[in-house]
């Protein structure tokens, strides 16, 4: 049970605080299913006072503060007031409460990672004083408000990880001071509204949502923009050029996206992480890219690119092509490198033979010829099968493959070689390690991503809590064809579902174990089993035969 007290007898005196008093106690009765009320002590006794409630908290990363503001005498009142709220990580489980809005001095609202439900009270719309306001990671639903656009004096607005549906507001253009505007993770549909035109932001973020219309010339009008992130948005290409001319865009984050083939020409001069996957590139890789001075990721992965990689190309933190008809040789230096390089499903006709020592760099199915063991593992030594398999098992999950997983953050690859060919059935055990029910806000989050067996789509936007049915675990069967003697399972994440609970990172693919088995040993085994419970159902009779 979550307990917060307030104690304001020192300090409140008068109508109008008695009255932001009692707002206070409603608050944590809206915000709590037991109606406790707030306990802060005496939290404003002197300027600045940053106070940390009394709450029962359950995370690490809960934070329960309040800050104090008493030099504002805005009314030469002599009182202090609230202008920082802080209820992050707590699992909230009530509603948002407009008593809020009674604080009249408000200036930063945060309530990440709750449980609340509902919606926005239009009551908010009288803050005048609040700059920043987060409801990431809760269960607020229905369409997001258009008064939020009287919010004038907002710098900071995340609606990220909830159920908002409909369109974007209109209104939200209004919010002419708005420097981050973070939406990601709903259920929002149309287009990006003309009126976010007259905005200069920072930081735009609208992943995960049903989004639709080309991604807007107007992107590129904002000179400020340092962060643009649309995975799997719904919005279609091309990028418009602009975008890739910004001068302070260090991020750009764009995937999974449908639309015409377009070449890539150029990338922003100052970019660090440039992710462009699965989003329709063809042409060569322009020059830009291996002599940036800036770059640290570089994701290019599932796309239609060609060409080769230049011999004295640039080497960053991360490099992953995968998925493109790249050709010719694969430098030396990708291979001597100790960071993290992906060149796989390619076309390159030449690997160094140092590869074979190299750690970081994977090379599966990175060469033209790909209908034998050297094609499919060039760098593994192995030329030819040992003996025929008809079934394996892989456990990736560790020890307990029941509750164990194997994650990644982008794409899961795993192959069984030499198999003899044939029919096979190809059993995944799943289990959600992460989004948990031991503390409410975790089952806010969402994972999907699609299942591929050789190489076909059998599974999109794969959800294990919807498969698993109220559980954490869940199995799924499949049939599959071996020709090659190659069995290949590979689990992509779409850039759908949300990447901040239970804190910001990676929620790729992830499995547990896999076993895959020859149709035609299964059947032999039935029979065997058959006849064996024949034998010995007959055996007694034939005990008294005469």
């Amino acid at each position: 049970m979550l307990w917060i007290w307030i104690h304001f007898d020192k300090i409140f005196r008068g109508c109008m605080i008695l009255e932001l008093v009692t707002a206070l106690k409603q608050i944590g009765k809206t915000l709590t299913p037991g109606g406790q009320p707030f306990e802060v002590g005496d939290a404003c006794n002197q300027p600045g006072t940053l106070h940390d409630m009394n709450l029962l908290k359950q995370d690490s990363e809960a934070n329960s503060t309040v800050m104090c503001n008493c030099t504002l005498n805005l009314n030469n009142d002599g009182y202090c007031h609230i202008t920082s709220l802080y209820l992050k990580t707590l699992s909230l489980p009530g509603k948002l409460p407009p008593e809020i809005a009674n604080l009249t001095y408000l200036e930063i609202l945060d309530l990440t990672r709750n449980y609340i439900s509902g919606n926005i009270p239009e009551e908010w719309a009288s803050m005048k004083h609040l700059t920043n306001l987060s409801l990431t990671s809760n269960r607020l639903s229905g369409n997001i408000p258009g008064y939020l656009g009287s919010f004038r004096s907002l710098t900071y607005l995340s609606l990220e990880a909830n159920q908002f549906s409909g369109t974007i507001p209109f209104q939200l253009g209004d919010l002419v001071n708005l420097t981050d505007l973070i939406l990601s993770s709903n259920q929002l549909e149309g287009t990006l509204p003309k009126t976010l035109a007259k905005l200069n932001l920072t930081n735009f973020r609208a992943s995960d949502n049903n989004l639709s219309g080309r991604i807007p010339g107007f992107i590129g009008n904002w000179s400020n923009l340092v962060r643009l992130e649309l995975y799997a948005s719904g919005l279609q290409g091309p990028i418009p050029p602009s975008i890739l001319s910004l001068e302070k865009l260090t991020d750009l984050r764009i995937t999974d996206m449908s639309g015409p083939e377009f070449n890539l020409t150029n990338i922003p001069p100052i970019v660090k992480k440039l992710v462009l996957r699965n989003i329709n590139l063809t042409g060569v890789i322009p020059t830009a890219v291996w002599t940036s001075d800036s770059l640290k990721t570089l994701d290019l992965t599932f796309n239609k690119l060609e060409g080769g990689i230049p011999p004295d190309a640039k080497i960053y933190d991360f490099m992953f092509f995968s998925g493109n008809k790249l050709t010719g040789s694969v430098p030396d230096s990708f291979i001597n490198s100790d960071n993290k390089i992906d060149v796989s499903y390619n076309n390159f006709s030449r690997l160094p033979i140092s590869c074979q020592d190299a750690q970081d760099i994977n090379t599966y199915r990175s060469q033209l010829i790909k209908n034998n063991l050297s094609g499919l593992l060039p760098c593994s030594g192995i030329h030819e099968c040992p003996k025929i398999y008809h079934s394996f098992h892989v456990n990736c999950g560790g020890p307990d493959e029941t509750s164990g997983a194997r994650r990644a953050a982008i794409s899961l690859t795993y192959y069984g070689y030499c198999l003899e060919n044939g029919m096979y059935t190809v059993k995944l055990d799943f289990a959600e390690i992460q989004f948990t029910g031991d503390e409410l806000y975790k089952r806010v989050g969402k994972r999907f991503f699609d299942i591929y067996i050789q190489g076909k789509l059998e599974k999109q936007d794969f959800n294990i809590q919807k498969a698993a049915n109220g559980s954490n675990k869940a199995s799924i069967v499949f049939n599959a064809t071996v020709t090659d003697t190659t069995l290949e399972i590979r689990l992509y994440w779409n850039g759908k579902g949300t990447t901040c609970i239970p804190e910001r990172g990676n929620y790729g693919p992830l499995i547990s174990a896999i076993t895959a088995r020859e149709l035609i040993v299964q059947n032999l085994e039935k029979q065997v089993k058959y006849l064996s419970w024949l034998e010995l159902s007959l055996q007694p009779y034939s005990l008294f035969s005469w």
